[in-house]
Parts: C-alpha cells; sequence; structure tokens
C-alpha cells in the first residue's frame, strides 16, 4: 500500500512508480505470420465462404438453401406482420377516428415493404407521444391511479 507515499517521499514514489509501469510487449509465444497477414487483409470474402460454425455447416446439409429462398421466406413473413397490423389496427385504432382508418388501410395496400416499415414507426411514435401510458409498465399505472386516489399528483 502506497498511500501518501508519493508526498512522503517522492523520489522514493517516483522510482517505484517507474520501475513498476506497464510496458506493452510482443506477444512472442502466439505470433502467426499467416495469423498477422489474416488480420492486415480485407477478409469477408473468406468469412463469408469458410467461416461457418458446425451448427451452420450441418443445417445447411440437412436444409439446403440459397439466398433466394431466404429472400422469399423474409418477403412471406413480412407481407403476413403487415396482414396482422392492418387487421388489428397497429398503431392507429385509437389515434384515428373510424372513419379515416379505411384511408390508412388502402394506403398500406399500396406501399412497398420499405414505406411501410417508416409509416409504422411514424405511426408507433406518435403513439408513445399521445398515449404514453401504453409503455408503462403494470406497476407505473398502479402506483399512478394509488396516488391519484390518495389525491396526490402523480409523477411526470
Amino acid at each position: 500500500m502506497a498511500y501518501h507515499l508519493g508526498q512522503w517521499h517522492p523520489r522514493l514514489y517516483a522510482g517505484m512508480r517507474a520501475s513498476t509501469r506497464a510496458h506493452p510487449t510482443s506477444n512472442t509465444s502466439m505470433k502467426s505470420e499467416y495469423g498477422d497477414m489474416r488480420k492486415a487483409g480485407d477478409d469477408s470474402e473468406w468469412r463469408s465462404r469458410f467461416f461457418r460454425s458446425m451448427y451452420t455447416a450441418v443445417n445447411n446439409q440437412v436444409w439446403p438453401h440459397t439466398d433466394r429462398q431466404l429472400q422469399a421466406t423474409a418477403a412471406k413473413q413480412e407481407a403476413a406482420f403487415f396482414r396482422w397490423m392492418a387487421r388489428q389496427q397497429t398503431y392507429y385504432r385509437e389515434l384515428l377516428q373510424a372513419d379515416a382508418r379505411p384511408e390508412l388501410d388502402a394506403l398500406f395496400t399500396g406501399m412497398d415493404s420499405a414505406q411501410r416499415r417508416e409509416a409504422l414507426e411514424v405511426l408507433r411514435q406518435l403513439t408513445a407521444v399521445t398515449k404514453p401510458d401504453m409503455y408503462k409498465s403494470h406497476s407505473q399505472l398502479l402506483a399512478t391511479f394509488c396516488m391519484r386516489l390518495a389525491g396526490h399528483a402523480p409523477p411526470a
């Protein structure tokens, strides 16, 4: 322990700090020219072709798939999600009046997926601003309700 040693014995403390200072060392035991070469270059092509876990390699042997199949599956999943969103009227049932909802439903059907995602994000943000209680936990809502019953102002 060197509590106040720098104040009591400055020369001794300076020598002790100099002798115990950490210096970076070269790692000669784990040095590999091939590894250093791989680190220095761009290995994204190598990783995409050869860097796979055993789990992924076995799955690819059992169920080989192509990028086209994966894109088709993702497109089906996204289409199903937006159909569900339109059916549930996610984020806009409480925001819009009943006569404006069919217009938004028609607008959603005419959009591509990027525009739908952007519209969903806008509706999500509008809901967060207009209905902040939706994002509170049950205990937060219960505490607010109890404070209102007791006649106290709830915290913001």
